[in-house]
């Protein structure tokens, strides 16, 4: 299939982008001032939208087994649809009547996308990004959407008389005659049940896996939220320019340009390009629109509001507009230094005590990040990615003295290591650049090195991963010893720090698998515990939620499978537990092992 999915994804795309050619000509050849025509903001609108054909032809060429590529491919061609619709219904119907032939079953055909388009769309939010659906409790979900859809699209398609709205003077060709009442009922009671029932599914089932992922697939769907708020703040945005009287030629901006962030966020996600780059994007983003949003507030209020209470004087609006400039001026690094905290804050998190208290933190579960004083060191900061990876092999370590013969080997592995002394000190160099660039400390504080060996000094920076198995371990001690009150606190605080495996980027490299699988089994006793610990206390629901990220992170774990169907069945629901039972069973016969007996008896 991979063969043939190439070709066929792009050619669909190519039909997409000739739709769109021809419908923006077709509309722009014709001079009637009645009936549909793509003016310059729909113009605007269909080739931002053209975005949906293009991802989705990359994304099905390259990941042919995931529906999302294709479905972006539909998206992009029903869009395109409505737009050869609108271009062909004004050349064919109003501009030159006569010269081309199905005017009104093209202008039907469009008139009918827009379901087609919502349904699309609803469906690629619940299946992102596995490209299945949560489980198959879903199913009847999308099957009421479908047929609530399906019900809203045949009473707009065979509704007979007027097409209503820019088609009011054409009468649906495909109406059925003697079934306005019926149909309009029918459109009546589909059509507001359908939008919000299928968007309501698609953000519920959204929500649900971003509440349960972790690591690859919570960045993943980070990057459809993100483009998601984009859109909102877009609408926002283009709503308050339209009330201050702005050219729609310009307030379209706001509502255009985050349209294409969807289709290009879920091609980020799915290819897994640039991935976990996305807390970078978030603060950059928070940064520039505070600064923006604290400048335009400044001139709306000034300019619009106070000069509007002052009335059009001569020259008054010069002079406001240069105390606005003023303003802005005079509070830009305040307003700054806010923005960068409020970004750092929401793409990152808050600084732990530790890190505050100690000001330079590594952070190594998940996305290896380095801050200094709170602030993200950017990856232009380093020289060379050498010495990024000589300060992970130093974090790995766990503050151990690491020769210097065993750093050049892991750094330059096919090298001679006689020749390789200067550049190992270089990255030395480097790394104590990054991490002290002001040079407020001695060369040795972070990092003690000698003629032989260096290390990292842990009492002078902050690292999760030692904060995390630290955290962890007293948790488990306080459980051990019978206090299981005083210890779930800890717990729960350690598995909140666990935010991925230990440098997820550097999978497969062997000086990071042993502290990676360390972390990795502590969190998974630190969940397991969790659970026991509420089916201790008969809270069913949180058992539940411990052992599905413990899946997460071992779908094949029996005990874990076996765990839910019995709080399942003590909390009566016994549909659920069958359908859980099945799961468990299909991937035990993956292992090739037998499945154990559905356990009848609820936990004690």
């Amino acid at each position: 299939m991979m063969g043939r999915a190439g070709p066929l994804a792009w050619s669909l795309s190519a039909v997409a982008m000739m739709l769109f050619a021809v419908g923006v000509g077709l509309s722009a050849a014709g001079a009637a001032s009645d009936g549909p025509h793509l003016g310059t903001t729909g113009v605007l609108f269909f080739a931002v939208v053209l975005t949906y054909a293009l991802v989705g032809a990359v994304v099905a060429s390259s990941r042919p087994s995931n529906p999302i590529g294709w479905l972006l491919l539909t998206e992009g061609l029903l869009f395109q649809l409505v737009c050869f619709s609108i271009g062909y219904t004004h050349y064919a119907v109003y501009a030159e009547q006569g010269r081309l032939r199905g005017g009104a079953m093209v202008a039907w055909a469009g008139n009918a996308t827009w379901i087609p388009i919502l349904v699309v769309a609803s469906l690629v939010l619940m299946i992102f990004p596995t490209g299945r659906l949560r489980s198959a409790r879903w199913r009847p979900v999308v099957v009421v959407g479908f047929v609530l859809a399906t019900a809203s699209f045949a009473a707009q398609a065979f509704r007979p008389g007027s097409m209503g709205g820019s088609l009011s003077s054409l009468d649906n060709p495909l109406g059925v005659p003697g079934t306005t009442d019926f149909l309009s009922v029918l459109g009546a009671v589909s059509t507001r049940a359908a939008g919000p029932f299928l968007v309501g599914a698609a953000l519920l089932s959204f929500g649900l896996r971003f509440r349960e992922a972790d690591g690859e697939q919570r960045q993943q769907l980070r990057w459809l939220a993100y483009a998601a708020f984009l859109l909102i703040g877009g609408f926002l945005l283009g709503d308050v320019l339209q009330t201050l009287g702005v050219a729609s030629s310009i307030y379209a901006l706001g509502y255009l340009v985050p349209l294409a962030a969807l289709p290009l966020a879920i091609g980020i996600a799915i290819l897994r390009y640039r991935l976990y780059q996305i807390e970078v994007v978030i603060d950059r983003t928070v940064i520039v629109a505070g600064v923006a949003g604290f400048a335009g507030l400044v001139y709306v209020a000034l300019v619009v509001g106070v000069g509007a209470l002052v009335g059009d004087r001569t020259g008054s609006n010069v002079v406001l507009v240069a105390v606005a400039t003023a303003v802005i001026a005079l509070a830009a690094q305040p307003v700054l230094r806010w923005a960068q905290r409020l970004g750092r804050r929401i793409a990152y998190g808050a600084p732990s005590a530790h890190e505050v208290e100690l000001g330079l933190a590594l952070r190594c579960l998940g996305v290896f990040r380095v801050f200094r004083d709170g602030h993200p060191v950017s990856s232009t900061a380093w020289q060379s990615k050498k010495a990024r990876t000589l300060l992970k092999i130093l974090v790995a370590r766990r503050g151990r003295s690491t020769p210097r013969e065993l750093l050049m080997e892991q750094l330059w592995p096919d090298e001679d290591p006689a020749k390789l002394s200067n550049r190992l000190s270089v990255a030395l160099a480097t790394v104590r650049a990054v991490l002290d660039p002001d040079k407020r400390y001695a060369a040795d504080h972070y990092i003690t090195a000698d003629r032989d060996a260096m290390r990292l000094d842990l009492q002078q920076v902050a690292v999760d991963v030692e904060d995390f198995l630290a955290c962890a371990g007293s948790g488990l001690t306080l459980v051990r010893q019978g206090r299981s009150a005083e210890g779930a606190p800890a717990l729960t605080k350690a598995a909140a720090m666990y935010a991925g495996d230990f440098l997820e980027e550097d999978t497969y490299e062997n000086w990071a698998s042993d502290l990676r699988d360390q972390t990795r089994a502590t969190y998974i006793t630190v969940v397991r515990t969790l659970a026991e610990i509420s089916v201790e206390a008969r809270q069913g629901d949180a058992a539940i939620g411990h052992y599905l990220h413990l899946l997460a992170k071992d779908p094949w774990d029996e005990d874990a499978h076996l765990s839910i169907v019995r709080s399942l069945e003590a909390a009566g629901r016994h549909g659920e537990a069958r359908r859980h039972y099945r799961g468990y069973a299909a991937r035990m016969t993956e292992l090739g092992l037998p499945a154990a007996p559905f356990p009848t008896r609820g936990p004690a």
